[in-house]
């Protein structure tokens, strides 16, 4: 009996056939073995799809004051979402109808854009912020709007909200 590993490790074509067992939909079993085409497999499970839609994207505003934060996206099924800056640490992606209430979810993940304290004037000639890690909370207020508020820990230990940010954010909206 040959194993599957002993073939070549190669990605699949729309033309490659898989084994499977096609089901019988009467009452008497006739259940067969079939070959199943990638391409007919691959159509059947984009359309069962994953229960959501999702937006997935990377957010940065690098200390650039009252402007709107910018995108950059990576996977979009939810539609274009409008990015603002409402004050300082305070983001809201705005798209007509796009979150369901209480089945909208997020999940978001800073990197660190400043330097920690240092010392003087920093590294490199970077200065220094004397702010990090970030972190975020993130909420839909309404089913046209997600809002982000970006806090960092400043050197005094107080979290305090800033602009300089690079966010990574996933939206799932669940159907």
């Amino acid at each position: 009996m040959a194993q599957i590993i002993s073939y070549p490790q190669v990605s699949p074509v729309s033309a490659d056939l898989i084994l499977g067992t096609q089901k019988s939909s009467t009452s008497v079993p006739q259940n067969r073995t079939v070959q199943f085409a990638v391409s007919e497999l691959s159509s059947i499970v984009s359309t069962l799809g994953l229960g959501y839609t999702t937006y997935v994207a990377q957010l940065s505003n690098f200390g650039g004051g009252a402007v709107a934060p910018t995108a950059t996206i990576m996977s979009n099924g939810i539609g274009n979402i409008v990015w603002t800056r409402d004050s300082v640490g305070v983001y809201t992606g705005t798209l007509l109808n796009a979150f369901t209430t209480g089945k909208s979810w997020a999940s978001s993940q800073s990197q660190i854009v400043s330097n920690p304290s240092i010392g003087a004037n920093g590294v490199n000639g970077v200065l220094d912020t004397n702010e990090w890690p970030g972190q975020q909370i993130v909420t839909f207020p309404t089913v046209n709007t997600v809002q982000i508020n970006h806090f960092v820990l400043a050197q005094s230990g107080a979290a305090t909200k800033s602009d300089n940010m690079q966010i990574f954010i996933e939206l799932r909206v669940y159907t």
